[in-house]
């Protein structure tokens, strides 16, 4: 059996992908699986994904048969492909925004240290300290 035939029994569509979650999830909730094994497991299939899809060999082969379907949105097997093309600027050539992002940044800071109310020596203005959000969170290193 070939490595990739074992994703083929993922689900292949909207629909049998939504049956998929909602027994995994009644599993995990039920207790039937760890569910730090299961987030390793999870874990472990979003690297593995995001590494086949980061090979640039991949992505060249991939792109070379989309630009076999000449229209920019078309069906392939049950999903719609929308070609796009990325546009990203590089500000970093205009002094001006330069000296804007960095005034930004140690705005930033200031605002990231104050830890009540200050009013600013040379304007007056009232200066209230940045609201501080916070989520619990985890990260995940195979050492395997």
């Amino acid at each position: 059996m070939s490595t990739l035939a074992e994703l083929k029994r993922l689900p292949e569509t909207k629909a049998e992908r939504k049956a998929f979650v909602d027994g995994a999830v009644n599993e995990i909730l039920s207790g039937i699986h760890n569910p730090l094994a299961i987030e390793i497991l999870l874990k472990n299939l979003e690297e593995t994904i995001k590494e086949i899809r980061s090979n640039e060999m991949v992505k060249d082969l991939i792109n070379s048969e989309l630009r076999k379907f000449p229209e920019n949105v078309f069906e392939y097997g049950n999903v719609k492909f929308t070609k796009k093309n990325q546009v990203r600027y590089d500000y970093t050539n205009d002094p001006t925004w330069c000296l804007l992002n960095n005034k930004l940044k140690a705005r930033e800071a200031l605002l990231k240290n104050v830890t009540s109310p200050i009013a600013d020596a040379e304007t007056g203005e009232m200066i209230e300290p940045a609201v501080k959000k916070s989520t619990e969170s985890y990260s995940i290193t195979f050492i395997k």
